[in-house]
């Protein structure tokens, strides 16, 4: 491990004393990480001898903990994997949760996919309340990083309702829709309108688990089976649909995406495919997330975030001269709703 070289060369002569001192430093946070593997390894042996809200204040005081310490190993240079292996046990009794095994491990080959999203909307924990794994999924299932997501949901959600009030003949896109559990909320208003919605999304199953939840309007819903990575392939097929759209969302894909990428889709989004009166919102994780450190360690979940800055700079292909800005409920992430004549942060 990383430690274990440093002190072998420490022994060995090779290095100065300011190397010598650096190495030190680098013990140190070696030895902290591996004071809460074993904190977590003691609890885990000691778990029934506490009361349930004993146990629940020790979870989420370590978790805490593991975080600090993982920002400090960071800020040291420490690599992931060497953090990681510093906290084995940790990583092992995270897995006991069904949610933190789930992003540990992304069986669908991806990260964010349909199943986890819907693990978060329902608030999803198998393992049981009163044991370790349970405790600690639960506390990330109803943690803020959670919640950010629901808002989103809660947000497109409402978006779609208004939209239905105000235009006829509408047209909607959701981008990356995953299960739709959006959609699923506003059906009634969906129906009475007699919108058109198209789903885009890269795995088959979520459209397919989006078409189970919308069965009450399956005659007004489309899917568009594409990765929109592969651009070429992508503004092909909403070319080929020869509509103008009212509402277009993507709630959550930048946070996977590159610069270049998101301003290119972007600009021929608006460009080419939203009606004169229509909205474009996405949305991004914000810097800052004080929960990246353990969702990065814990689990393997890796987000790209953006400043405020770095959110105008992707505006930067869309004309406009009107901008402002505002995070979600929860602080955590920006809501972005761009419209031909203005752009509007919220």
């Amino acid at each position: 491990m990383y430690v274990n070289r440093l002190e072998a060369l420490v022994e060995s002569g090779s290095l100065n004393n300011v190397e010598s001192e650096k190495v030190e430093k680098s013990n140190a946070v070696g030895k902290r990480l591996s004071l809460v593997d074993q904190a977590f390894s003691r609890l885990e042996e000691e778990f029934k001898d506490f009361s349930l809200s004993e146990a629940q204040n020790q979870v989420i005081a370590l978790i805490h903990f593991l975080t600090y310490a993982v920002e400090l190993a960071e800020q040291k240079g420490w690599i992931r994997e060497d953090i990681r292996s510093e906290l084995l046990n940790a990583w092992r009794i995270h897995g006991h949760s069904s949610f933190v095994k789930h992003i540990q491990t992304w069986p669908r080959g991806y990260l964010g996919d349909f199943e986890v999203i819907n693990m978060i909307v329902d608030r999803q924990e198998e393992s049981a309340e009163n044991t370790l794994g349970g405790m600690i999924g639960r506390y990330a299932l109803n943690s803020l990083i959670a919640q950010q997501h629901r808002e989103k949901l809660k947000i497109q959600a409402g978006l779609v309702r208004e939209a239905c009030h105000k235009f006829e003949a509408l047209n909607i896109i959701s981008i990356a829709s995953g299960s739709s559990r959006d959609l699923e909320e506003v059906q009634y208003e969906i129906k009475e309108s007699k919108a058109k919605v198209l789903l885009i999304d890269f795995d088959k199953d979520a459209l397919e688990e989006s078409k189970r939840r919308l069965s009450n309007i399956n005659n007004q819903v489309d899917t568009f089976l594409t990765n929109v990575r592969r651009l070429p392939q992508f503004f092909k097929g909403l070319n080929e649909r020869g509509k103008k759209f009212h509402l277009i969302y993507a709630g959550g894909l930048f946070d996977y995406l590159s610069d270049s990428i998101i301003k290119i889709i972007l600009k021929n989004l608006s460009d080419r495919f939203m009606h004169k009166n229509g909205t474009l919102m996405f949305t991004n994780i914000a810097k800052g997330n004080p929960y990246r450190a353990w969702i990065e360690t814990m689990g393997n979940w890796r987000l790209t975030e953006r400043s405020k800055k770095e959110m105008e700079q992707l505006l930067s292909c869309v004309h406009s001269h009107k901008q402002s800005l505002k995070l979600d409920p929860t602080g955590l992430t920006w809501i972005v709703m761009v419209h031909l004549d203005q752009i509007k942060l919220l």
